[in-house]
């Protein structure tokens, strides 16, 4: 088992630093993308097996969605990976590595049928503007004036009912692997996130 570690990050170099020095042993390969906002020069000293600087990231934002895409498409290229575990540059793990593996070997993740009081449905009929606007006072009144026409999601996922789960997350490999198939398969699937 080689678990790939993909992690988001954009600052606090001294707790990526941690991170990485954590993830050392031979249960885990870490791929890094840092938001192309950050000033790569600050996180000269992190090593990683893969070192990502591609996208902008703004939370809730589509350049996330591209940033993590680019990380899966980078650690599924090492076949040796056979688990991938997102998680941002300030999640630490605490539980030894021989335990890691002991749970990862069992279920990965939970994915619950949308809507649940958590996640409910308007996060997707709703229009959200985290890329497109530079001021969150031009985003609140786009969302007030597009909240009148929300989006049908029955049309924009093309009849597939939307599941939620956790933003970090745990998969094995065949899951990632059809996730991304699909992905590429389907590129109406990405534009109607973005």
């Amino acid at each position: 088992m080689k678990i790939a570690a993909l992690i988001l990050a954009h600052h606090r170099p001294d707790l990526l630093g941690r991170l990485t020095n954590r993830l050392k042993g031979d249960l885990w390969n870490t791929y890094i993308h840092l938001d192309k906002k950050s000033n790569p020069a600050e996180f000269s000293d992190i090593h990683a097996t893969g070192f990502l600087h591609q996208y902008r990231v703004n939370w809730g934002g589509y350049g996330t969605v591209a940033a993590i895409l680019s990380l899966i498409e980078r650690a599924l290229s090492d076949q040796e990976n056979t688990h991938f575990y997102l998680m941002s540059g300030q999640c630490f793990p605490i539980k030894p590595d021989f335990q890691i593996a002991e749970i990862v070997s069992g279920n990965c993740m939970e994915i619950l049928r949308m809507p649940v009081p958590h996640k409910p449905l308007e996060r997707l009929t709703q229009w959200h503007f985290n890329d497109a606007f530079q001021y969150p006072t031009s985003q609140r009144i786009a969302r007030k004036v597009l909240k009148l026409f929300p989006r049908n999601i029955a049309k924009l996922l093309r009849g597939i009912h939307p599941y939620a789960g956790q933003m970090w997350w745990l998969l094995d490999r065949p899951s990632l692997e059809a996730m991304l198939r699909f992905v590429k398969q389907n590129t109406w699937f990405s534009e109607a996130y973005r």
